[in-house]
């Protein structure tokens, strides 16, 4: 078999053993060892490390950390992927650990309990994660590590004609598609949603647009912010796919034009 990410991984789905039985043999001595990357690898470790603020060697073991609880499937690795879930959640979004333990008292959960990935597991319940899931208008299935994607089936309307006329005009209204692919209109909505008086945060909802933009036909009668924007493929294939929050990518297009016209040539 040709020595792969794509063998490894297969190989592990395809129910090979994926550790071996555990006989007291192995006792983890001699367990250092060089690792030889590519400079791409290299310098993609440098700018995450950077980007995470942690060295390079922890980040290689965060990455094989991954890919051994893919292998493991355990009930623990589970309840740390929730956590970690949590964790993105809150970070995403940027809540302080302040406005962390204002936003979860009415659960018993403390700021100090939040110190503490252990104590914040034991309180993360069912109940917790719907009502985070509600807030926040996010997938629960994905909290619960139930779904790979976290707003699956949340903002992308296939079918639903996104109608300027009935949008207030505090909505801000963007058009977007992938860079020099002219074929595939999108759109997306941003609004703020006010949390229990703590925080306020954007509520963005992606559209497929099924016919042209009728409103610059109009120009007189456009009153909401209105931008035109590209993005790469695989951000656009993000934000239409659920697979990351849209507030991770909606305001890191590739380029932003002025109004419609030069959008539609690029």
């Amino acid at each position: 078999m040709n020595p792969t990410y794509t063998a490894l991984i297969a190989l592990l789905r395809s129910g090979e053993k994926a550790f071996p039985e555990d006989d007291g043999k192995y006792d983890g001595s001699n367990s250092q060892f060089s690792v030889r990357i590519k400079p791409e690898s290299r310098a993609f470790l440098d700018m995450h490390a950077e980007r995470m603020g942690v060295s390079k060697s922890t980040l290689y073991g965060i990455i094989l950390e991954g890919v051994l609880s893919e292998a493991r499937t355990s009930t623990a690795d589970k309840m740390m992927g929730v956590y970690e879930r949590f964790c993105l959640l809150m970070d995403t979004f940027g809540l302080s650990a302040l406005q962390q333990a204002q936003l979860l008292a009415p659960f018993g959960i403390s700021q100090g309990a939040l110190s503490s990935a252990e104590r914040t597991l034991d309180l993360l319940n069912p109940q917790v994660l719907h009502q985070l899931a509600l807030w926040f208008e996010i997938d629960v299935q994905w909290l619960l590590c139930e779904k790979n994607y976290p707003m699956s089936n949340n903002y992308f309307f296939d079918n639903d004609f996104l109608n300027h006329d009935v949008l207030s005009d505090d909505i801000e209204v963007a058009y977007f598609r992938a860079v020099d692919n002219y074929e595939v209109t999108l759109a997306f909505t941003k609004e703020w949603k006010d949390i229990q008086g703590i925080i306020r945060i954007p509520i963005i909802k992606v559209y497929r647009v099924l016919k042209e933009w009728e409103v610059d036909c109009r120009p007189g009668e456009k009153t909401k912010s209105t931008r035109y924007l590209t993005y790469s493929q695989r951000q656009v294939e993000s934000l239409t796919f659920g697979s990351v929050f849209p507030v991770m990518i909606v305001d890191k297009c590739q380029v932003e034009y002025q109004n419609y016209q030069d959008w539609l040539v690029g």
